[in-house]
């Protein structure tokens, strides 16, 4: 892809950001492997996520307890990455990671 500044569609950018996603790559490295500058892929990335959130809240669940696993809180971002917390976190530090 070749450096165009701002001139991006919705149609264009969030194929990208989704491949990006499913890269493993941080916004940098995407960026310069595919040529994109830095903050236009940000402000498209805070697009996607935006729009993509449903009413603002990320997934949350507890496991139930096995006899193998500890009970955790498990975090899914939008971006697919999942954080394992311990059961008895505090709401404090959960609401830190959640962003609220």
């Amino acid at each position: 892809m070749e450096t165009r500044g701002s001139r991006y569609t919705r149609e264009e950018m969030y194929p990208i950001i989704e491949t990006w996603q499913r890269s493993g790559k941080s916004k940098i490295d995407f960026c310069r492997a595919h040529g994109i500058i830095k903050s236009v892929f940000f402000y498209w990335c805070k697009k996607y996520r935006e729009e993509n959130q449903e009413g603002g809240f990320i997934p949350l669940s507890v496991s139930p307890p096995s006899t193998t696993q500890m009970p955790c809180i498990e975090i899914l971002y939008p971006n697919g990455v999942t954080l394992k917390l311990p059961a008895d976190t505090s709401a404090v530090l959960v609401r830190q990671y959640l962003g609220i």
